[in-house]
C-alpha cells in the first residue's frame, strides 16, 4: 500500500483534514506544497500535519490487514537542501516559477523531517512491514504535477516540467544528491525493501527517455555506492504505453545486476467511467486489457522485472460484493502480469481511494493470501507434441498447435497440488502468459481459452516435475477425465 500524503500533501486528499485550507496565493491552478511560503508558520503546518498523519495504529492496521510492503512518497526536500538562496534550474521563460520552488526546500530541514522517518521505520520493523523510499518529487519536477510539489502551467494551461529538460545537469545532480542522502539515511534499517528513484515523469520525445536511462542508471549506481545491498531493489518507472521503449529483444538486459544489483521497474494504473457512462463489472475490468498485454510482454516474456505502484478501487460506482470481486481480479491480474502491486493509498476520505475504507468489503487480508504465491513463480513451460508441434493459445481464445515454441506457446503452470484422483498426478492450471487466460476443455472435449478458473481449467498431469529438463514426457488429463491428445 502506498502511505501518501504525508511528506508529499496533495489538495485532493483532505483527510484527516485539509492541509491547504490556509492558502490563498497559488502558483497554479491547484494547491501543492510550493503554495507554503517560508516561516516559522510553514514549518509548524507542515511538522504538525506529520505529526497528525503518522501513528503507529496505522502499522498495526497493515499488518492486520497483510501488507508486505508500504510505498512512502516523499520529496527530495525531505533530505537534501540547496545553500544560500539557490534552488532548482528552470528555462528563462519560466523564470516566475523560480521562486516558488525554492519554497519546497525552505519549509523544514531535512533535520526537521528526521524524526518523522526514525518513526516510520520503527513502526515497520516493529509490525513487520518493509519500506519502499519512493522519490515522488524530484528538483524542478518531473511532471508539473501537485504529487511533485509544485503545480507548473503554461501560458496555454499545458504542464511544464524542468527536471528532465534539455541541457539540464543542475537539477540531475540535485536528484543524485537526495537519492544518495535516502540511500546513506536508510541502509541499515532491517525494514527497508527498496529505494525509487522517480515518480511519473511526463516524457516528451526519445532524448528524454535517454536522459531518463542514464539518471536511472547513474542513481542505482549511487545507492549501491552508498551501502544499499545489490539484491535491495531500485525501483524505476515506466509507463505501459512506454514499455517497447525499453525492450531491445537482441539484448534484454538493461541494467547488468553486477553493476546496478535488482532493478525493479514501477508502472502506474488508473481507469475511470467517462461522462455519462456507468461501467458494469467487465467494463471495468476490460478498461485494463491493453496495459495487462504490454505488462505482460515486458515482465513475463522480456523478462524484466515489473510491479504495479499505484492502483484504485475508484473510477466507478462498484460496493460490497462487486467491489470485493473488483479487488481480487486487479490483484490476481497484477500478480499474473507483474510482481505484485500497492494500493493507493493508506486513507483517504473517499471510500475507494482508502485501503482502510475499502477492508469492509473487500477484506484485504484475504485477497492477499499467502496461497496466491503459486502463480508468482516463473513457473512456465510449453506443452509440445513431438510431430506435431506446440499448444499455442490464439488472440480469439482458440486453442491450436504451432511449430513454433514462442510466447503464445508458453503456458504457466497454478494452483499445483497433488492430485487425488489420478496416482502419481499434479492437478493444476495452465494459464497463457500471452493472454492471461485459462486453457480449458468443455464437457464436449473442445479445447480452448477461458478468462476465469474453475472445474473445466483444472488438470492432471502426469510426469510433471518441479525442476524439469529441457523436455519430460508427460500426460495432461481434463476435469473430464479426458486425454489432451
Amino acid at each position: 500500500v502506498n502511505y501518501g500524503n504525508r511528506f508529499v500533501p496533495e489538495d485532493w486528499i483532505k483527510y484527516p483534514y485539509d492541509f491547504f485550507q490556509s492558502i490563498t496565493d497559488k502558483g497554479g491552478p491547484r494547491s501543492a506544497l510550493w503554495d507554503l511560503f517560508p516561516g516559522k508558520a510553514s514549518r509548524d503546518l507542515m511538522l504538525t500535519w506529520l505529526s497528525q498523519t503518522i501513528q503507529e495504529s496505522h502499522f498495526q492496521q497493515m499488518q492486520s490487514m497483510g501488507v508486505e510492503v508500504m510505498r512512502l512518497p516523499v520529496g527530495y526536500w525531505n533530505f537534501v537542501t540547496y545553500e544560500n538562496d539557490e534552488g532548482p534550474a528552470v528555462p528563462a521563460d519560466f523564470e516566475h516559477f523560480k521562486e516558488r520552488l525554492k519554497n519546497l526546500h525552505r519549509i523544514a530541514t531535512p533535520e526537521d523531517y528526521k524524526p518523522y522517518f526514525d518513526k516510520i521505520f520503527t513502526f515497520a520493523s516493529k509490525y513487520g512491514v518493509k519500506v519502499l523510499l519512493d522519490l515522488h518529487g524530484v528538483p524542478g519536477s518531473q511532471n508539473g504535477e501537485i504529487h511533485s510539489g509544485a503545480c507548473m502551467r503554461d501560458s496555454g494551461g499545458q504542464n511544464v516540467d524542468f527536471f528532465q529538460m534539455e541541457g539540464n545537469t543542475e537539477n540531475r545532480e540535485m536528484a543524485l544528491k537526495a537519492i544518495r542522502a535516502m540511500a546513506k539515511y536508510s541502509k541499515d534499517k532491517d525494514a527497508l525493501w527498496g529505494i525509487q528513484v522517480i515518480n511519473e515523469p511526463h516524457l516528451h520525445n526519445d532524448q528524454e527517455h535517454q536522459f531518463l536511462k542514464s539518471f536511472f542508471k547513474d542513481s542505482c549506481k549511487a545507492i549501491r555506492e552508498e551501502g544499499i545491498p545489490m539484491d535491495k531493489p531500485c525501483v524505476v518507472f515506466t509507463w505501459t504505453f512506454d514499455m517497447s521503449k525499453w525492450i531491445d529483444w537482441s539484448n534484454l538486459i538493461i541494467f547488468p545486476p553486477e553493476i546496478y544489483g535488482r532493478v525493479i521497474f514501477d508502472t502506474h494504473l488508473y481507469h475511470f467511467e467517462g461522462s455519462g457512462e456507468h461501467w458494469t463489472l467487465e467494463d471495468a475490468k476490460s478498461s485494463y486489457n491493453s496495459d495487462l498485454d504490454l505488462m505482460r510482454r515486458f515482465f513475463l516474456d522480456a523478462g524484466i522485472e515489473l510491479i504495479v505502484g499505484e492502483y484504485t478501487l475508484a473510477g466507478n460506482s462498484f460496493s460490497g460484493e462487486e467491489q470485493k470481486a473488483f479487488a481480487q481480479w486487479l490483484v490476481n491480474e497484477f500478480d499474473f502480469s507483474a510482481m505484485g502491486s500497492f494500493f493507493w493509498t493508506f486513507d483517504c476520505q473517499y471510500d475507494s481511494w482508502s485501503l482502510v475504507k475499502t477492508n469492509a468489503a473487500v477484506t484485504w487480508h484475504e485477497v492477499w493470501r499467502p496461497d496466491r504465491d503459486d502463480c508468482i513463480p516463473y513457473n512456465h513451460v510449453q506443452l509440445r507434441n513431438s510431430e506435431q508441434g506446440y499448444l499455442s493459445a490464439q488472440e480469439d481464445g482458440a486453442v491450436k498447435l504451432a511449430p513454433l515454441g514462442r510466447f503464445w506457446e508458453t503456458w504457466q503452470t497454478c494452483y499445483k497440488k497433488t492430485s487425488a484422483n489420478l496416482p502419481g498426478a499434479v492437478q493444476m492450471s495452465f494459464r497463457s502468459i500471452a493472454h492471461g487466460n485459462f486453457l480449458s476443455v468443455s464437457d464436449t472435449q473442445k479445447v480452448s481459452l477461458a478468462p476465469h478458473r474453475q472445474g473445466w481449467e483444472t488438470f492432471e498431469t502426469l510426469g510433471f516435475q518441479q525442476e524439469m529438463a529441457e523436455y519430460e514426457p508427460c500426460q495432461v488429463r481434463s476435469f473430464h477425465e479426458t486425454w489432451l491428445s
